[in-house]
């Protein structure tokens, strides 16, 4: 709830803001145009049209840079809104991504999928869980635990979770000697997935 609240209040800000700007534009141009059409000057030098010009051109330009952060806040509201939980399989994540092809030999189309989502992973924008491998307990699963980002600097996809019934063996290999654990049963969340990808990117 707390984290619900501050998205709440990043996007009331973030509102009021533009609402400022765009005002503030609007209303300088009505005051010079006041000034020129009802005072007593007879007509305008270029320092004036100049700064009618920058107020109107000023206020588009921040409303439209505004914008963008306002769709970015309304997602995050949306995304924190369903909860952010892991509903959707890595398998289900990469068919969707690539619903035709994804496992051509000739194209190798998994590997571009692959390099994408994992970037994703690693700069934190979509978030990630496993299961952990236990080796020295007889390869024992984990309960689900969500993977930092530092891990996705090392670490690569094993592709055995396209085929279906794969979910306990590796989906991940780090390498050799690194000390990181390997992992099974990835999992994501849809909602935050499709917030990232809106329709599928390699059709």
């Amino acid at each position: 709830m707390m984290m619900l609240k501050n998205v709440l209040e990043y996007c009331s800000k973030l509102v009021r803001q533009v609402a400022g700007y765009i005002t503030g534009g609007i209303v300088g141009a009505i005051l010079l145009l006041y000034e020129h059409y009802v005072g007593n000057s007879i007509s305008w030098n270029s320092l004036e049209w100049g700064v009618a010009l920058f107020l109107v051109v000023s206020s588009f330009s921040i409303w439209k840079q505004e914008k963008e952060a306002v769709n970015e806040c309304l997602a995050k509201l949306a995304l924190n809104g369903s909860g952010t939980y892991p509903d959707w399989t890595i398998r289900e994540l990469f068919y969707y991504l690539a619903p035709a092809g994804l496992t051509d030999s000739a194209d190798e189309l998994w590997k571009r999928v692959g390099a994408e989502v994992r970037d994703k992973f690693a700069v934190g924008q979509l978030r990630v869980w496993g299961r952990v491998i236990i080796t020295h307990q007889n390869r024992r699963r984990s309960a689900l635990t969500e993977i930092s980002k530092p891990y996705w600097m090392n670490a690569s996809f094993l592709y055995w979770f396209l085929s279906e019934g794969h979910e306990e063996v590796n989906h991940t290999y780090p390498p050799q000697g690194s000390g990181l654990p390997e992992y099974c049963d990835l999992r994501v969340n849809k909602a935050q997935a499709l917030s990232i990808w809106p329709v599928p990117p390699y059709k």
